[in-house]
């Protein structure tokens, strides 16, 4: 997400000239018409991807559109080690402690905050005589310009006095002359000025919250690879802000700064006049009785006050030189009660309006010149990444996220599914030793049987879950002590749902002849119920044949199938010890007619078949047998027994 790209997309998405375009006013779908997101490599199907999009909308729905962006550019599954290790460094760096509640108020700010608009629309004509330069202003800022020629120039006259020139050399006296950079600086300027409202609750948001803010500069260096120094940005930001706007209106604001301050300290000398005693001499007090003045008597007044005064007079010189303006006392002579000269603060407000068209030109030339649109848009992009990092350390400070270590084994212990409300933990292993205490013989390929609504599919669904969370670089819902590969490709063949037949059995053949064409072994590979597409006997036949094949080619892979009985014959008959069968089994039904199961898999046992089951949860349905003959239910009940 270069810089190029986003003037790139300015102009692209551009409808009128002289408009700045900015990639935070788009769409994901128009954004990735023009950025180059990473695009994962481990998808085997688009099943697997369904899994994964599912995943990243969990996440995107907690986000901004600002931040959306940000999210699909640094965490699109991946199997590169070296990125995946930086993620983790940085998730696991905001997780040393959970989420505060001025981190979640820090959340809902930036949720809200809305990016610079830029765009502006030049008021004046602008003119160059450098057709590199008109070029170079409608590709990087759509601004059209006027290319003069030599001959036009001699001619131009001084009919447009309010014109705009650019160029590296001064030739139109009359207009306003800058320079490529300057010119550059000018308009960002006018940005800056016109979006100062939105800029300003920026630097508010960065003042409130610095300390925590502050937290998130070594996560986003890791990850963007630049540091970044959000206190000195802030402060810098702030302090060029101010000097922006209307020069009228600016010296407005310091001369109601000025009477305050004048008006303060008189009150203060008012008080303290009263709770005092003066002491004068006798010629001090024919003075007073003669009516005449005595610098004396002032000079005793207010030398108690003399650093305030001093203080003052600092400000106005301070004031006057920020703003460009001539000097000026101000202040009438020192006598009390203070007063301001009005008839200087008169010619004062006269100076600011002549000199205030050409004086706002200087300042937001000033400001645009040390804003860039990169120093701006990496504040924006620093706050909307720290948006993102927030709501992981929100999502991931929930109890039953961890880490789980990375080997050749995939073990999962009390995995949860991701979706699933109140899920019941699981645990399950391929190429390990041994899982929830039991003795495993490391077998890489497995077969799933057992109870219809047992929980097989979501078994293996919690377990591409967490191959794809792992591959995102994110913890698992599951214990610390899982264990999950980096697998380089992660393969799920779904359940067929649509219209059985030859087609379907054909797409699922060569689907399954193409996994074993695949020379990548580190890869994981997901069968559901290979049955659904062709008779049950063929279908055993070819899905144990297959399974032996990849586990010749040591692959991590994963079958479920309700033709537990004929697998197991088979596997029994032909002594196959690469291919473990386990299986989930009901034990009953509840009261609501509910399948009994904890739905953990018992290893090197074939799940029991449940058609009774469902049978006798058929006879409990009031609702089903309500509009049904008294004959026809006796006939079930026949059946049953």
């Amino acid at each position: 997400m270069n810089t190029s790209s986003l003037y790139t997309i300015r102009q692209n998405l551009a409808e009128n000239n002289n408009y700045f375009y900015f990639f935070h006013n788009y769409s994901l779908q128009e954004l990735k018409k023009h950025l180059s997101f990473p695009q994962s490599s481990i998808y085997g199907t688009t099943h697997t991807k369904k899994i994964a999009t599912s995943i990243q909308n969990h996440f995107l729905e907690q986000l901004s559109v600002y931040a959306k962006p940000y999210f699909h550019y640094y965490f699109v599954p991946t199997n590169n080690l070296e990125e995946l290790n930086k993620r983790e460094e940085v998730i696991t760096s905001i997780l040393i402690q959970n989420i505060e509640e001025e981190e979640v108020s820090l959340l809902s700010y930036l949720s809200q905050l809305k990016p610079l608009q830029y765009s502006q629309k030049p008021h004046l004509q602008i003119y160059t005589c450098e057709e590199e330069i008109s070029e170079y202003l409608y590709e990087h800022y759509l601004v059209s310009s006027v290319v003069l020629s030599q001959e036009e120039v001699e001619q131009f006259g001084e009919e447009q006095p309010e014109a705009i020139y650019v160029g590296n050399s001064y030739v139109l006296s009359f207009a306003y002359e800058y320079k490529l950079e300057e010119f550059e600086a000018l308009i960002r300027g006018f940005v800056y000025e016109g979006e100062k409202e939105r800029v300003k609750q920026v630097l508010e948001i960065l003042k409130d919250f610095y300390s925590y803010l502050k937290q998130y500069e070594k996560a986003y260096a890791l990850l963007k690879e630049k540091d970044f120094q959000i206190k000195q940005i802030g402060e810098e930001m702030y302090y060029h802000l101010q000097q922006s706007g209307s020069l009228y209106s600016n010296v407005k604001t310091f001369v109601d700064e000025l009477r305050h301050e004048v008006e303060s300290l008189n009150s203060s000398i008012s008080k303290d006049l009263k709770d005092q005693t003066i002491s004068l001499s006798g010629d001090e007090v024919i003075a007073l009785l003669e009516n005449k003045t005595s610098e004396a008597l002032q000079e005793k007044l207010l030398a108690k006050y003399e650093d305030d005064i001093s203080r003052i007079k600092e400000f106005i010189k301070t004031k006057l030189s920020q703003l460009r303006l001539t000097p000026r006392l101000l202040l009438t002579k020192g006598s009390y009660p203070l007063e301001l000269d009005e008839e200087e603060i008169s010619e004062l407000f006269e100076e600011a309006a002549s000199k205030g068209e050409e004086d706002k030109r200087v300042y937001l030339k000033e400001l645009g010149g040390f804003m860039s649109f990169d120093f701006c848009d990496q504040l924006f992009d620093f706050l909307y990444f720290v948006e993102m990092l927030l709501m992981f350390k929100k999502e991931f400070s929930k109890k039953n996220y961890q880490f789980s270590s990375h080997g050749d084994e995939l073990l999962v212990n009390n995995l949860e599914h991701f979706f699933i409300t109140n899920p019941t933990p699981v645990s399950y292993s391929l190429g390990s030793d041994q899982c929830r205490g039991v003795t495993l013989n490391s077998e890489r390929v497995s077969l799933i049987t057992g109870a219809n609504s047992g929980g097989k599919t979501t078994l293996v669904e919690s377990i591409m879950q967490a191959t794809l969370l792992t591959s995102m670089g994110f913890p698992i819902k599951g214990d610390f002590s899982s264990s999950i590969p980096r697998f380089n490709k992660i393969t799920y063949l779904k359940k067929f749902t649509g219209t059985q037949g030859a087609g379907a059995f054909e797409q699922t053949l060569k689907q399954l002849l193409d996994l074993l064409e695949d020379k990548e072994k580190n890869q994981l590979i997901v069968i559901d119920e290979l049955e659904a597409v062709t008779e049950p006997g063929a279908a055993a036949n070819i899905l144990l044949s297959f399974l032996k094949e990849l586990a010749k080619q040591n692959k991590y892979a994963i079958a479920i199938s309700h033709l537990g009985e004929e697998l197991e014959n088979l596997i029994s008959n032909e002594k196959i010890t690469s291919i473990r069968i386990d299986g989930i089994s009901a034990e009953g039904l509840d009261e609501k007619g509910k399948l009994i199961t904890n739905h953990q898999p018992h290893f090197y046992s074939r799940g029991k078949s449940t058609p009774e089951l469902i049978m006798k949860r058929v006879l409990m349905d009031e609702k089903f047998w309500k509009d049904k003959s008294e004959e026809t239910k006796e006939v079930f009940e026949k059946l049953l027994d």
